[in-house]
């Protein structure tokens, strides 16, 4: 392009850095050969203002324009200590009135692509925004965010070769954005005046039609000679000017003044060749505007605070608000406030409220509007745990209570679509925390959410949650919660317990509240006392199963304490436990006596020999009601502060078919644990004694692991046929030699088992292997599962 880019640069400080201006004058010379035409020069502006001690301060910035400065600047109205900063548009190589202002922000969305140069040309001209619009309506502050912003200026055409053109911009800021758009001001007039700075004034009064006195600083740096006098307007309009005088002072008195009636003053410097300065900041006998505006939410008020006017004639100060519903301000009060603090208590949850103030002094002077805050109602939390139950022809919602004490209800909302068309399903405020909707249709898809709604009408919404029926169909889901290769013996004992139900075993358990409700019956077993992936999911997906009619079992240790944020909740809404749980890591747990009906429950000493036959992290639920307890703690040696202690729970609403049992259903002895199941799933309803016959055949052949694995000195065997062929089972030795033959003959697609007793057998590793062939002789199925006799 040939082009050389020349930046000027200098500074003016008054009082502190929040009211320095900083110039950029920039000149680009064309240094090519050819004619520059359509040239548009622009700035790109990506300024992020707050306290960098704040995480995320940067995206709590709004970009905003104005037009009377030609001031683009970024805000932060969330963090306090937060200051604006803008860049104001000053002057041009031609008439700003001869060029196109383009004034766009953005966040990562400006229509400028990965800014190819083409593609920034059309911003900066304008014509990404279809040539209108080109100053962008400035964003809600209410909405703050990550922004930035482009000035661009254009066209200058044409550029000769050895031309130049140039624009000139200024930084500038202010402790608020009043001060920062009186300095853009100054800026202006420094211009203006050729470099020629104004003097600072300032006023003194008493008030009550004593003399007014205006005070300025003297000019020490000049660009063109020395001051020689300095000259005072005023009037009564503000920047209207009617009258003037002249002195070589650095102060001025004025007097006889009309009472009651306020007057605007301003200084130039004149220098000894006739030169005058820009005109100084404005000041009046009015009070200077409030400072330091800010609203403190509450529940049922907001709080208004500012400093205090330092002028010693301050009588008081008025306080305006409008609220979003509304497009004025009104006076809220009737006498004068004397303290620097307010409380608005006519307020409603339902709007945001915008707040300004003014000072007044004792000649009933007004000053001009502080700077506006805006405020609102701390609304409630939202309703907590929010989840869908699916059931079979209705869905159930269901939360926890707020504890907000202003809280008024609920409101219920449901839509087809998950983003619009939300209809409330309540004619009054709800008051219970659960909610069934069977006014739908199956095999359609809702979506709901639920908001909590206080006494000022301030609402929160849930989240947005599915609903749609569900089958229960499936028969009972077992949730294998324990570890590899444990995993595969803990299988093999759920499926000899449940080998007259339809059961599915499966690890890792379904995340998905439909996941759950495909089955009639849930049977959550977390044999071991540790951490599992996902917990937060699991409770929630639960509730919902239980809202939509589901049953369930949980058995397990140590849930409560190594889940306390998801699955504590969870078990004390259902079930009742409280902080007062009480979990020791003695190994005194040798099972569990019934209670209500209920069989006892004995550990197998044979599984945990290791630890004598006894387990310890067995958590006990004191002070429940005996009409829920279904098993109590028996301890081996003697615990006087655990025997007899709850261990098993129903759940608290007889609603729900529901248990929680704090011990592992792995280490009962067979006999106790396939009473207990039986008990609960006869309990549940479920229908026991299912004939194979009955079932769907296999559709594949399969292998399980026996059960018991270590065994001694038999063990079980079964195992999947899924079409007419010869079968056989088999053990084998660690050297490969078969030592026992189980099934050797043509079976029909079903359901088998087998049982081998190894009585004559040495203690050691052996594998079952099992073969199948289809009619015509060829191989169609081998498999092999290694179990282990200790004798």
């Amino acid at each position: 392009m040939g082009a050389k880019v020349f930046l000027k640069s200098y500074a003016w400080l008054r009082g502190s850095s929040a009211d320095a201006i900083i110039f950029l004058e920039y000149h680009i010379v064309n240094a090519g050969s050819n004619v520059w035409r359509d040239v548009y020069l622009g700035m790109f502006a990506d300024m992020d203002v707050g306290p960098i001690n704040i995480s995320s301060y940067w995206s709590h910035n709004y970009a905003a324009y104005d037009s009377l400065t030609r001031t683009g600047y970024v805000h932060n109205p969330r963090d306090a200590g937060s200051i604006p900063l803008g860049l104001s548009l000053l002057g041009a190589s031609k008439p700003l009135d001869s060029l196109r202002l383009i004034w766009q922000w953005h966040e990562f969305d400006l229509p400028c692509g990965g800014f190819p140069d083409e593609d920034l040309y059309n911003c900066m001209s304008c014509e990404a925004f279809g040539n209108t619009n080109c100053i962008r309506q400035s964003q809600s502050p209410d909405s703050p965010r990550d922004t930035r912003f482009l000035f661009s200026l254009g066209p200058f055409d044409p550029v000769q070769p050895g031309d130049t053109v140039r624009m000139t911009f200024a930084f500038v800021s202010g402790l608020i954005i009043p001060d920062m758009l009186v300095n853009a001001e100054r800026a202006h007039r420094i211009i203006e005046s050729r470099g020629f700075i104004m003097p600072l004034a300032t006023i003194e009064e008493q008030g009550g039609g004593e003399p007014i006195t205006i005070r300025w600083t003297a000019l020490e740096r000049l660009p063109y000679g020395r001051v020689t006098s300095y000259r005072v307007y005023y009037g009564t309009n503000p920047s209207q000017y009617t009258d003037s005088l002249t002195t070589d002072s650095l102060s001025a008195t004025f007097s006889g003044l009309t009472p009651g009636q306020v007057y605007y003053f301003a200084v130039s410097a004149i220098d000894e060749h006739g030169n005058i300065s820009a005109l100084s900041n404005e000041v009046s006998t009015a009070p200077t505007y409030p400072r330091g505006l800010r609203t403190i939410n509450y529940q049922r008020s907001i709080g208004l605070q500012w400093d205090a006017n330092h002028e010693f004639d301050i009588a008081g100060y008025n306080i305006y608000r409008r609220s979003s519903l509304d497009t004025t301000f009104s006076k809220l009060n009737t006498s004068l406030i004397a303290e620097t603090t307010y409380v608005d208590t006519a307020v409603w949850g339902d709007r945001i409220y915008y707040y300004k103030i003014t000072a007044i002094d004792i000649d009933g002077n007004e000053s001009r509007f502080s700077f506006e805050v805006s405020g609102r109602l701390i609304p409630p939390a939202p309703p907590r745990n929010f989840v869908v139950g699916p059931g079979k022809t209705f869905v159930r919602l269901g939360w926890l209570q707020n504890a907000d004490p202003d809280l008024a209800g609920y409101n219920i909302y449901r839509s087809t679509k998950l983003d619009s068309g939300f209809v409330k399903l309540n004619l009054s405020l709800w008051q219970g925390l659960t909610y069934i909707d069977s006014t739908i249709e199956q095999d359609s898809t809702y979506y709901y959410y639920v908001e909590a709604v206080d006494l000022t009408d301030a609402v929160t919404p849930s989240y947005v949650l599915l609903g749609k029926t569900v089958l229960m169909d499936q028969g009972i889901l077992v949730v294998n919660q324990s570890l590899f290769p444990f995993r595969d013996s803990t299988a093999a004992f759920y499926g000899w317990l449940l080998r007259e139900y339809t059961d599915t075993i499966r690890y890792p358990p379904p995340v998905s509240v439909y996941d759950f409700g495909q089955y009639s019956t849930v049977l959550w077993l977390q044999e071991l006392p540790f951490a599992f992936g996902l917990p937060r999911a699991y409770p929630l997906a639960l509730k919902g199963y239980l809202l939509g009619g589901g049953r369930l079992l949980v058995m397990g240790r140590r849930l409560p304490s190594l889940f306390p944020e998801f699955w504590y909740p969870f078990l004390s809404e259902f079930y009742g436990i409280d902080y007062l749980t009480e979990i020791d890591t003695t190994f005194n747990f040798v099972g569990a006596e019934g209670t209500q009906g209920f069989p006892s429950a004995m550990l197998d000493r044979q599984k945990l020999a290791l630890t004598g036959g006894r387990l310890n992290y067995v958590e006990r639920f004191p002070k429940r009601p005996p009409d829920q307890i279904i098993y109590t703690y028996r301890s081996d040696p003697f615990d006087p502060l655990a025997e007899g202690k709850a261990v098993g729970l129903r759940a608290l609403d007889t609603m729900y078919k529901a248990y929680y049992l704090s011990f592992p259903l792995y280490y009962l002895d067979s006999l106790s644990a396939q009473a207990l199941i039986t008990d609960i799933l006869t309990d549940f309803g479920e229908v026991t004694g299912v004939d194979d016959a009955s079932q769907p055949l296999p559709q594949q052949y399969h292998l399980y692991q026996a059960y018991p694995n270590p065994f001694n000195p038999s063990t079980n065997v079964r195992f999947e046929v899924a079409g007419l062929g010869f079968v056989s089972l088999k053990v084998y030795d660690v050297l490969g030699r078969e030592v026992a033959t189980l099934v050797n003959e043509e079976l029909r697609p079903g359901r088998y088992e087998a049982t081998w007793n190894a009585t004559q057998f040495a203690s050691g590793v052996y594998y079952v292997r099992m073969a199948a062939s289809g009619a015509s002789g060829g191989s169609r199925f081998i498999d092999s599962k290694k179990i282990l006799l200790m004798k």
